[in-house]
């Protein structure tokens, strides 16, 4: 039953990192940059130069990923200089898993539709998809993007505590 259950996701998985790679190469030129957090696939399938928001392929993303070691600490400053990498490497697209991005990255809350249009979704279950973003860089305000998500009652209660320093 495990091994059926894992193939399964394995071939979802697959299929849809496949999917997100053919739509980069569709959607981009050769010499554009993309942004993502699941790069293996598409920077081999989508042949583009892809910006590893995890840091696991680029060490100044991975500095900035280490302000964050301690989870007590606040995400803000570390989405911060995240964001601002964004705008100075100025990706073409941005592909971010939502969920991800809401407890993570936080790149569509330091956002908050200048510079990141949503223009595609790829949904690999009900509960998971990836969003696709294309950048204009070059004006203050991307035209009609998706307002950040909202944060949770329960995020605000981690953060209260984590404000409260408690030991």
């Amino acid at each position: 039953m495990r091994r059926d259950t894992y193939r399964h996701s394995l071939k979802q998985i697959q299929s849809t990192l496949i999917e997100a790679a053919t739509w980069v190469r569709n959607h981009s030129a050769p010499g554009d940059l993309i942004a993502a957090h699941d790069i293996g696939a598409l920077y081999y399938f989508g042949e583009r130069k892809v910006l590893d928001l995890v840091g696991l392929t680029d060490p100044e993303v991975a500095s900035i990923n280490e302000l964050q070691l301690d989870e007590c600490r606040s995400l803000i400053p570390r989405s911060r200089q995240l964001y601002s990498l964004l705008e100075d490497r100025q990706p073409k697209i941005v592909i971010i898993f939502p969920a991800w991005d809401k407890y993570f990255l936080r790149i569509t809350r330091e956002d908050n539709g200048r510079h990141l249009k949503k223009v595609h979704s790829i949904v690999f279950d009900p509960r998971h998809r990836y969003d696709f973003y294309l950048a204009h860089w070059e004006t203050e305000e991307a035209p009609a993007a998706e307002p950040p998500p909202e944060e949770t009652d329960s995020v605000k209660m981690f953060q209260m505590f984590r404000q409260m320093d408690i030991k």
